[in-house]
């Protein structure tokens, strides 16, 4: 994966249509590993991580937590659901798959496709959490065990063979590209949730128990008023 390349280089890849498809889900594939990877750092990798984090943020660290979970589940929901047309096309896996079936079949029946029921869990909870809040859902056993490393981590690695299998295979689609290399990764920028984490754990360490540091700048201080207009006592 090469995010250098642009829209007519893969279409100069792998044909017009086939290669608009693939350049947009291809980004979107990314964009969800990066989050991952960066929600990885910060809330799963380590539990002093967690303890940092709740003495640095307190609730608002949970409800950042939170907000990264939902947004994963959107990005693969996204990527995962099946109903297309040709009047509202969605860059999705399905779109690919339907798109390779036209133009490449014997090709496309090679792919390791995801199944429907590899996103039963994030469905749920995308129906009926975040999108309705609906009361069952939330005591639903369902529910709350969708989200979880393993789970998810199992999805995403799925989806990547996907691209995995087509970058490494792609002669079979009559692909310009001469170089040698058919391996798929990311490439990008290094992962700037370690650089917040060290930066929380300076502030933390740094921080007087007696209250701020008279150092910090007026611009970083709490306000008298908060954002609702309620003085502080």
């Amino acid at each position: 994966m090469e995010l250098y390349m642009t829209l007519k280089d893969y279409q100069d890849r792998y044909g017009p249509e086939l290669g608009e498809v693939i350049f947009h889900v291809e980004r979107a594939v990314v964009e969800l590993q990066i989050t991952w990877r960066d929600y990885c750092i910060l809330f799963e990798n380590n539990p002093k991580r967690n303890e940092l984090l709740r003495k640095a943020g307190g609730n608002t660290v949970l409800r950042i937590q939170r907000l990264f979970q939902d947004d994963i589940v959107m990005q693969l929901s996204r990527l995962l659901e099946t109903s297309n047309s040709k009047q509202n096309r969605a860059m999705n896996l399905a779109l690919l798959q339907t798109q390779l079936l036209e133009e490449h079949n014997e090709f496309a029946q090679k792919v390791p496709w995801t199944k429907k029921k590899a996103w039963k869990k994030l469905k749920f909870h995308r129906d009926k959490r975040i999108g309705h809040a609906e009361v069952n859902a939330f005591n639903d056993g369902l529910a709350s065990n969708c989200f979880n490393r393993d789970y998810v981590s199992g999805v995403i690695d799925k989806i990547r063979k996907i691209f995995e299998h087509i970058s490494a295979n792609r002669d079979d689609l009559n692909s310009s590209e001469k170089s040698a290399d058919r391996s798929w990764r990311i490439i990008g920028p290094a992962p700037s949730a370690n650089w917040l984490l060290h930066t929380i754990y300076l502030g933390v360490e740094c921080f007087d128990e007696s209250g701020l540091d008279t150092t910090v700048p007026d611009w970083l201080r709490e306000s008298e008023q908060d954002i609702y207009g309620y003085t502080r006592n």
